[in-house]
């Protein structure tokens, strides 16, 4: 890293579809509360009638709403503080995607696929936010099933271009650009990732494409050249 520094870019907001985003919470939060509200009504109507094996599923089903409900409220606070501005740094663009496979190999719980890098570009960003970015897309290609990930970088004018192909399950391009979109839903995996790798980009003054792939999925992240 270089000493060099200037001020983040400034964001205007118009790639980040704000009422959509709203929408989407609003129904993934629904669904759990949904989930409590019937649970806590068919609890009573149990205790009434004394049968505690059906009140024992309804106060596992209840449970297991309401953890989903915390889940998500600890993801979105995630979401937020990701969302950090920082001075941007001129780096190496393979040094961050190094380092963010370093970073998910110390939290997954089963072997990454292999990741194959070729190219380097100096960039200028807010380095930690951007290897969260692309920690993101990683762990989305390793979650559908990806044994190989490989990664081109390269230069192009005031540009620098990070493709990242896998050869996993791949994603619906018709519903990818959606709020809380994944192709794994768990109950610890609300779709953020890749919502939060797309404004990561778009503060950092980049872009995040999904280009269309006959197998796996393959992003196309922008970012500005370092100076």
């Amino acid at each position: 890293m270089t000493k060099k520094r200037s001020e983040p870019p400034e964001s205007d907001g118009a790639d980040f579809d704000t009422r959509s985003f709203v929408r989407g919470l609003a129904h993934e939060i629904a669904n759990p509360l949904n989930a409590v509200a019937m649970n806590c009504e068919l609890l009573r109507l149990l205790v009434d009638r004394g049968d505690v094996e059906r009140m024992r599923v309804a106060s596992a089903q209840l449970l297991a709403a309401s953890a989903r409900c915390t889940s998500m409220i600890r993801g979105l606070q995630s979401f937020g503080s990701a969302l950090r501005r920082a001075q941007p740094e001129t780096v190496s663009a393979r040094g961050l995607v190094e380092v963010a496979q370093g970073e998910l190999a110390k939290t997954s719980s089963k072997a990454l696929p292999q990741l194959v890098i070729v190219g380097d570009a100096r960039v200028q960003v807010d380095h930690a936010a951007i290897e969260r970015a692309i920690g993101c897309l990683l762990r989305n290609a390793a979650e559908a099933g990806s044994d190989l990930v490989d990664v081109s970088i390269e230069a192009s004018g005031a540009t620098a271009v990070i493709g990242i192909r896998d050869n996993g399950e791949g994603f619906a391009i018709d519903h990818s650009d959606a709020p809380f979109y994944s192709t794994h839903r768990t109950s610890a995996n609300h779709g953020l990732g890749l919502t939060l790798a797309r404004e990561i980009l778009r503060i950092n003054g980049g872009s995040l494409a999904i280009v269309a792939a006959e197998k796996g999925a393959h992003v196309e992240l922008r970012l500005p050249v370092g100076r």
